[in-house]
């Protein structure tokens, strides 16, 4: 099922709603709309006046700086009343002014139209007083001829080109009608201002921006035809510009030229870099739980080691005499045939078998017991052969306190489980290593398995495959922390360069768990490189004008250009009015692209554009039905209609 919110109610589909083509989906919602009846909530109306649709409609007839004009008039407007009144904001005033604007041409059409023609004339005559060789009023005919219909289309290029954010289709549009109806005498005033915008927007088939045409282009090229599949796909945080190379080389170009798509570029960009260390620690947190001190770990074993001291003074309590002259011969015999570090060895236990002092052996069972504590330590730092000598004479005695104290084995099996814990605790800190210290994915999987297996006298699983974990969680921790501002660095580092660290963390946290985690490092990795890729190119580009700015560098290709046919004063009229129109247009796509290709809120705006690109035939309609489909389902489940 799918929720629509439709005039401020939510309102559930079934899924053949996503398999309708995109006129027929709007045809769906304005049905459904029309059905709400009474209890929709309509729009806010306000009272208008003809003298107010007039004066607005004048100033918008204005030929190319005439929105500029409303737009500025309408702000200074909304900045004193919302001066005047403190329940009022700028926002919401000049909320209210873009609502009332369809209200005043919709209620005063006559009033509304009026004023249009007169803003057409009142801009248009003085520049025809100023200069009319240029807009073909006076002089020869054949210059009259020629002039008429260049200045009709520049001027109607221009204008077109300022109320359709730099559309190249509708400046070409509206040019070739300035041209047309120039050189029909109609003048050059006649094609401009809002009435003729909307001529050459009807022309056009309502087509999408050139923001929108190039965001569908880059998608297009990265072959996604599931943009919400394709960016969950990448993460939570992901946003379209992550979607593919196409995409990201779009986010590269938005913030290498001066702009406001720049500043929503890039602040996306470091915001969702702040928050990547938070993103890590939390999703670490969350699927394996906090890291734990592995010292303070080793710590918390050796006291409960440590508390077993009364337990084995409990068993030797009722200990028997202890016969060790067997062993004592045994150990001559090794100290007798040995040589180098295992002689010493053998030669060094042989002597704590005696009583302190004498060359007799002591039949006391806590010296055997001593003796094979002596031996462990000794075990700690032993080399292999010694090692070897230690274990059989360490075998030897163990038998005997057998016998000597029935308890013991009892305590002692505490103590060796307490033991492998340790030993497991140090062993999990190499599990992710890629030296020789480090266990292959099969070895692993066997001292896990095996190491839950209890040993000696204890019952109950181990405690080994709960500290291989945690010293494995402890060093991701430690990697983590020495490597917070390199994501790709930590993504190698934990991940490896082949599948072995994946197969082990697997074996310890399972393969959910593995694959999260993993997940997580890569996402983060490409968040990085966007990051550098985006950010990188911003201060290059930064840095270029800097220096072009000091050095003073800049040209006038158009007024070079038209030097050659027009003169100077063509030149410098052509080159104000597409100079000025220029920065507005990339201000407004380089809004427009920055917004689409960062956020979440550009979603209506994009499935618009998909639709726009299968009326012009630029994509199949089963490739647009997808991207919509995929579009709309990634919105929260939520199509906003407008």
């Amino acid at each position: 099922m799918a929720t629509l919110e439709i005039n401020g109610r939510d309102v559930e589909v079934d899924d053949s709603f996503l398999s309708l083509s995109p006129a027929d989906q709007e045809a769906t919602v304005d049905e459904i709309a029309q059905s709400l009846g009474a209890s929709t909530p309509q729009p806010e109306t306000f009272p208008t006046s003809s003298g107010e649709a007039y004066r607005r409609n004048f100033f918008d007839g204005i030929p190319v700086v005439g929105p500029l004009i409303r737009g500025g008039v309408e702000r200074a407007a909304a900045g004193v009343v919302s001066a005047l009144d403190p329940n009022r904001t700028y926002e919401d005033v000049r909320a209210s002014q873009e609502q009332r604007a369809p209200q005043l041409s919709a209620n005063h059409p006559t009033a509304s139209t009026l004023g249009s023609v007169s803003g057409t004339v009142a801009g248009t005559m003085p520049m025809i007083a100023a200069a009319p060789a240029f807009f073909g009023a006076s002089g020869p005919a054949a210059l009259r001829l020629a002039m008429a219909p260049t200045s009709g289309g520049l001027l109607g290029a221009a204008d077109a080109g300022v109320r359709s954010g730099g559309d190249r289709t509708e400046m070409a549009q509206g040019g070739l009608l300035g041209a047309a109806l120039g050189l029909t005498g109609l003048g050059a005033s006649e094609l401009l201002g809002s009435g003729a915008s909307a001529f050459t927007r009807w022309l056009s088939g309502g087509k999408s921006t050139p923001a929108q045409r190039k965001f569908v282009e880059a998608i297009t090229r990265d072959n996604v035809d599931d943009v919400a599949g394709a960016m969950q796909k990448v993460g939570p945080d992901a946003m379209p510009l992550d979607v593919g190379p196409n995409t990201r080389n779009l986010g590269q170009g938005v913030v290498t030229v001066p702009g406001p798509g720049r500043t929503i570029v890039e602040d996306a960009v470091k915001a969702r870099d702040v928050g990547a260390n938070s993103r890590i620690s939390t999703t670490l947190d969350d699927t394996l739980g906090k890291a734990k001190s592995p010292s303070q770990l080793t710590a918390n074993i050796e006291e409960q080691m440590g508390r077993l001291g009364p337990s084995y003074d409990e068993a030797l309590r009722g200990a028997k005499p202890a016969y060790t002259a067997n062993i004592a011969k045994k150990i001559d015999d090794m100290a007798n045939n040995l040589r180098g570090n295992p002689q010493k060895a053998a030669q060094r236990v042989r002597s704590m078998l005696n009583e302190t002092g004498k060359d007799s052996l002591d039949k006391n069972a806590r010296t055997l017991l001593e003796t094979r504590r002596g031996i462990d330590g000794m075990m700690e730092t032993a080399d292999g052969p010694t090692k070897s000598a230690l274990t059989m004479m360490r075998h030897q005695i163990d038998q005997e306190l057998s016998r000597a104290v029935p308890g013991i084995k009892g305590v002692d099996a505490q103590y060796h489980e307490l033991a492998r814990q340790r030993e497991a605790l140090v062993r999990g800190q190499q599990v992710l290593d890629s030296g020789r210290t480090a266990p292959r994915p099969a070895e692993l999987a066997e001292e896990f398995n095996s190491g839950g297996v209890p040993e000696g006298q204890l019952v109950g699983p181990s405690g080994v495959p709960q500290r291989l974990r945690e010293g494995s969680r402890a060093e991701i921790e430690r990697i983590i922390g020495t490597n917070a501002n390199d994501r790709v660095a930590l993504q190698r580092l934990i991940k490896g360069e082949g599948d072995w660290n994946r197969d082990r963390l697997a074996i310890l946290f399972g393969k959910e768990k593995a694959e999260k985690i993993i997940g997580l490092l890569d996402r983060e990795k490409g968040f990085a490189e966007t990051s550098t890729a985006i950010r990188g190119n911003s201060e290059t580009a930064k840095r270029l004008e800097g220096v072009a700015t000091v050095k003073g560098e800049g040209g006038n290709a158009l007024k070079d250009a038209m030097n050659t046919n027009f003169g100077t004063a063509a030149a410098r009229m052509g080159d104000k009015l597409f100079g000025d129109l220029n920065a507005a247009a990339r201000d407004a796509m380089s809004k427009e692209l920055g917004q689409l290709l960062t956020g979440p809120a550009g979603t209506s705006a994009k499935i618009k554009a998909i639709q726009a690109a299968q009326r012009r035939g630029d994509i199949a309609k089963d490739v647009a039905k997808k991207i919509i489909t995929s579009l709309s389902a990634g919105s929260a489940g939520k199509l906003v209609t407008e």
